[in-house]
């Protein structure tokens, strides 16, 4: 009997060594992979910008750096900031001017954790309808024209452009509306002229005949960066490794979506507006594969000649460093 007895003893050490070793062998594998956690939920808008992070999951690129990564649909950059705030994700996309008036605002502290997109000509362009009397940028003076926020890239492209061209901001009346809306507003005469981006520069260019009174992109907005990823400052700090897995894995994708095919392909599968066929025409950015300070610096300084900040922001202190 005692035999017995010591014989299921022995058994029951060895099973609960067994899975010691067991649990043991989880966490060694989790602290070797040296990242503070592996689940990421990132905010992405259905735009053209984000199509290196679509390339990212689908090669597998977050997955080799030990990262399982959730994209979640925003409605706007606006929303992104507001659900970092509250711990809804850990990453969202924004355009720079909505993430620097943020900071500007003292409400919170954001940093860039990857560039991800950078205006070339004709990206970013103010169209109107071939039987509007408005031929030039001096035409726009009283006019209507949309833009897609009161405050952020819009206003700060359209005001540089109308700027170098002669005219005053002021003497455009810029209205906010949805770029989806955009073409049936402009054929509608809702409004008198449109400031809008890709797809719908080509959608409104094909359907419409719209044509392209101002590029935007160009002056002193020529290869502005306009939007990355970005986190909370807290959250920078809690996870370095984290996102400098995250960064490792974009700058792969960025790179890649230097080939103009990749994008074509991408872009369909999570903008469900676009066809093969409007992919192939549109116009698209670059995609920068590293934080440069000098480039971003340029953002604020010209967000600031424009009244939409009111104090200098250095850029250093908002870049997280890469690995």
């Amino acid at each position: 009997m005692g035999i017995r007895r010591w014989a299921c003893v022995a058994f029951g050490i060895a099973i609960a060594a067994s899975i010691v070793s067991g649990c043991g062998g989880s966490d060694d594998k989790k602290s070797a992979s040296g990242l503070e956690k592996t689940e990421l939920k990132v905010g992405t808008l259905p735009i053209v910008d984000d199509s290196p992070f679509f390339l990212a999951l689908k090669n597998g690129y977050f997955k080799a750096e030990g990262l399982k990564v959730t994209p979640t649909t925003l409605a706007n950059g606006e929303e992104g900031i507001t659900r970092l705030q509250s711990g809804g994700i850990d990453l969202a996309w924004s355009s720079y001017p909505n993430a620097i008036m943020a900071v500007d605002s003292g409400k919170v502290q954001l940093r860039i954790v990857v560039d991800g997109y950078t205006a070339t000509k004709h990206l970013f362009s103010v169209l109107a309808l071939p039987k509007s009397k408005i031929k030039k940028p001096a035409d726009l003076v009283n006019k209507k024209v949309s833009v897609n926020g009161l405050k952020g890239l819009g206003p700060l492209l359209l005001s540089s452009a109308l700027k170098t061209a002669g005219v005053d901001p002021k003497s455009v009346k810029m209205v906010a509306v949805p770029f989806p809306q955009m073409p049936a507003q402009l054929q509608a005469g809702a409004i008198d002229a449109a400031w809008i981006t890709e797809p719908f520069v080509t959608q409104a260019s094909q359907r419409l005949g719209a044509t392209e009174i101002i590029d935007t992109a160009t002056g002193p907005a020529d290869g502005l960066p306009i939007a990355g990823f970005v986190s909370t400052a807290a959250g920078a700090k809690k996870y370095p490794k984290t996102f400098a897995a995250f960064q490792r894995a974009m700058a792969k994708a960025q790179a890649l979506a230097a080939n103009r095919s990749q994008v074509e392909q991408i872009l369909p599968t999570y903008i469900k507006t676009i066809t093969p066929q409007v992919a192939s025409t549109i116009t698209i950015g670059t995609f920068p594969t590293s934080l440069n300070k000098a480039r971003l610096q340029r953002v604020p300084d010209l967000m600031q000649e424009f009244g939409l900040i009111s104090n200098h922001l250095d850029m250093q202190t908002m870049l997280v460093p890469q690995s």
